[in-house]
């Protein structure tokens, strides 16, 4: 059986207000901006723990959670496990880069030396992952699959499972992107700017085949978690239930990405 929502506009966006919406049921932007969760927040991890004594864990490669404004929500589950190297996450300490080499194999929109930066965090980032299994969302469905084997015999748990993907930038393993030619041959572009976007029609085509083999990337990834379901034939007695961040835009209102403009449907 099964139950499909097939409209829904979005509370608050954009990541964590996002989450303590879908944690507390409160309506963030009604009262505060991006924020950690507060003392008097009540989560569903706290009360299913408290009323029916369930046990909850997180598994994520979301590093907004761990960051000032984001902190305090991972505290709430029994346990959790951080997945490292998404995005602007700062994982490894590389002091001095080889940023003339990078500077030749990024395209300028997203390269920066720039300390603290977003753009040079993802590129020491990238700098150490390499193979498929490296990736921070493979990883992520691995504990996942991990958490199931171990605890497929247990009864009354919650298993939040969540990966940053498909969240720019559209980086994923070769493989992946050898299905969305785009004829772009400049330097790696998968970083889409905020507001509008004057590139070339290769660079903007390019663009539209990262997403689409990051959403590609992000199927296989659901697809790992419906088959352990069979193989351990969890359908009989736990519930599925799958949701998705906000919407993105690719040129749709002559915008890209998010938040910058109105929360059109794409994105709401």
């Amino acid at each position: 059986r099964y139950i499909t929502f097939d409209n829904h506009y979005v509370g608050s966006l954009p990541c964590i207000p996002a989450r303590r919406e879908m944690l507390t049921g409160r309506y963030n932007f009604l009262h505060r901006s991006w924020g950690p969760c507060e003392p008097f927040d009540q989560t569903f991890p706290d009360i299913l723990h408290k009323e029916l004594g369930t046990y909850s864990h997180l598994i994520t490669d979301h590093a907004h959670y761990f960051k000032d404004g984001g902190a305090t929500y991972h505290s709430r589950y029994d346990s959790f496990e951080f997945i490292r190297g998404q995005e602007m996450d700062a994982w490894k300490g590389f002091v001095d880069p080889p940023f003339d080499q990078w500077e030749k194999e990024y395209h300028s929109s997203q390269f920066d030396k720039t300390p603290r930066s977003k753009f040079r965090r993802n590129l020491v980032n990238r700098h150490f992952i390499n193979n498929y299994e490296e990736y921070p969302a493979v990883q992520t469905i691995t504990a996942g699959i991990e958490f199931l084997r171990l605890n497929e015999n247990a009864d009354n748990w919650i298993l939040q499972l969540e990966t940053f993907d498909p969240h720019e930038p559209f980086d994923v393993p070769k493989e992946f992107r050898d299905g969305y030619p785009s004829g772009y041959s400049g330097p790696i572009l998968d970083f889409p700017p905020y507001g509008t976007f004057e590139g070339t029609n290769s660079e903007i085509e390019e663009l539209k085949a990262g997403y689409c083999a990051t959403l590609s990337h992000c199927d296989l990834q659901l697809g790992r978690i419906l088959d352990i379901f069979d193989e351990l034939n969890l359908w009989q007695n736990t519930a599925l239930i799958v949701t998705t961040d906000h919407g993105f835009l690719l040129g749709e209102h002559d915008l890209w990405s998010k938040n910058v403009m109105p929360a059109y449907n794409e994105v709401a």
